[in-house]
């Protein structure tokens, strides 16, 4: 099979099947002659695209949408070499951690994050700091980023556990996970993005250090889970600057999955005016189309009528005043209900930032007529009464994730930083010393991204 590349040079894409499973060496049953081709052509670059263009990514059946998961193999040796040169920033902190001589041998970690690029390289990097393979448990939040099923198949060739469910519908930890941690006889590092793994996480009885990375995850702990002790790293200099490349990669991927929609001169309801909803209303406004802030917080909504945006209180009362017919959620939490679809233009597209937003309204869709969208990188769903269709963008999950990887590398490169030395110092330091040292992890990293662009 042959793919062009972004410079139009055919390079071999195809990838042997057989080391599905991510065991024994990364680069088992693979040609010979993919070495020169690497020179002309990263083989990773475009093989997601090639793999869709002959593999459908869903199916319908039995009224179901049924994604698909192809049998992926893990990156190449050369492959990770050039992965790592993405987040040069993380390999100085982690360069810098090891003459620290900081040693991870004793510790175990348990990590919910999206299966990203990115999130490879902080795994290397923790590795090298001395944390045994074997001591460490990825858990995939959902989504269907580009390379999810290449991070994860490469994850398990090193030796790491991926674990697809952390527990079941009552709450009892999934068997894998409980026979894994029943082993766990040191310090547990719970790295969580959302907040639901640490809750999760209090009674299982271990020397626990818990550490959220989302303003969404550290709103939940602190509403329902008040008694735990945590560490926040999402209310930071170094992942606020973040939230505007953010929302740059989600408006990227609402044209990409919106590719013969009008976006410019459209009024779309942007649910909230934080850290990420306040980007993403200037940028679209920026595109051509005209937002709609729906925010609750008087001081927010007086923030962006001050920056010329039409606001409402709520959202169900901006879509009743201005039927719109796109939606993007940014709030972190369901924020949208089926009885406020009647009051959309039909043809209605819905989409977030997040995984949370529509998660509601997806849930109470599932009864209808639904299929994937012809056009669109969603599903669509036929309501009856009265009848309209409604695109659900990304199953309901974070757009800028849908076959791609979200935020650049480059851009999200001192953030994943950060992780990585916050978990390295949760490692060696008792909790009651880690957030009196968050200020030297966060002037270690700018001080990394310093000498790294000059």
């Amino acid at each position: 099979m042959k793919a062009l590349d972004q410079t139009g040079v055919a390079c071999g894409r195809t990838r042997a099947s057989s080391s599905s499973t991510g065991h024994g060496s990364p680069d088992q049953g693979r040609s010979s002659g993919r070495s020169a081709q690497f020179a002309i052509a990263p083989p990773y670059t475009n093989f997601g695209r090639a793999v869709a263009s002959l593999v459908p990514r869903a199916i319908v059946l039995d009224g179901e949408t049924v994604h698909l998961e192809p049998t992926i193999s893990a990156f190449s040796t050369a492959e990770r070499a050039l992965i790592r040169t993405f987040n040069p920033i993380t390999a100085c902190v982690g360069h810098r951690l090891q003459a620290s001589r900081v040693d991870l041998s004793q510790s175990w970690l348990l990590i919910r994050e999206h299966p990203l690029l990115e999130k490879l390289n902080l795994i290397d990097n923790l590795l090298r700091l001395g944390l045994p393979p074997g001591q460490l448990l990825f858990v995939p939040k959902p989504d269907l980023a580009a390379h999810r099923h290449f991070v994860m198949a490469t994850l398990r060739g090193l030796g790491v556990t991926v674990i697809d469910q952390v527990a079941d519908e009552r709450g009892n930890l999934s068997p894998p996970l409980k026979t894994i941690l029943d082993r766990c006889a040191s310090r547990l590092i719970v790295f969580d993005d959302g907040g639901d793994l640490i809750a999760q996480a209090c009674g299982w009885g271990h020397d626990i250090v818990c550490i959220e990375s989302t303003a969404k995850g550290v709103r939940k702990l602190r509403a329902e889970h008040p008694e735990i002790r945590f560490v926040d790293v999402s209310n930071t200099p170094i992942k606020q600057r973040a939230s505007g490349a953010i929302a740059f990669s989600c408006v990227c991927a609402l044209r990409r999955l919106l590719p013969h929609d009008r976006i410019v001169g459209e009024r779309i309801v942007v649910g909230g005016f934080g850290a990420i909803g306040a980007p993403l209303a200037r940028q679209l406004r920026a595109a051509g189309a005209y937002p709609v802030v729906a925010e609750l917080s008087p001081d927010k909504a007086r923030e962006a009528r001050s920056q010329g945006f039409v606001t409402s209180m709520t959202i169900s009362l901006a879509v009743q005043q201005h039927r719109p017919r796109l939606y993007m959620g940014c709030v972190g939490q369901p924020s949208i209900t089926e009885s406020d679809l009647v009051h959309f233009a039909d043809d209605a597209v819905l989409g977030s930032v997040s995984s949370q937003d529509l998660r509601q309204v997806r849930q109470s869709l599932q009864r209808y007529l639904r299929a994937p969208a012809a056009s669109r990188g969603g599903t669509e769903y036929v309501l009856p009464d009265p009848p309209h269709r409604v695109t659900i963008l990304a199953d309901g999950n974070a757009i800028n994730l849908h076959d791609g990887e979200g935020v650049a590398e480059a851009e999200f490169d001192e953030v994943i930083a950060l992780h990585l030395a916050t978990i390295a110092i949760c490692g060696t330091h008792e909790l009651a010393a880690v957030a009196g040292v968050a200020s030297d992890i966060v002037a270690d990293v700018h001080a990394a991204s310093t000498e790294v662009r000059i």
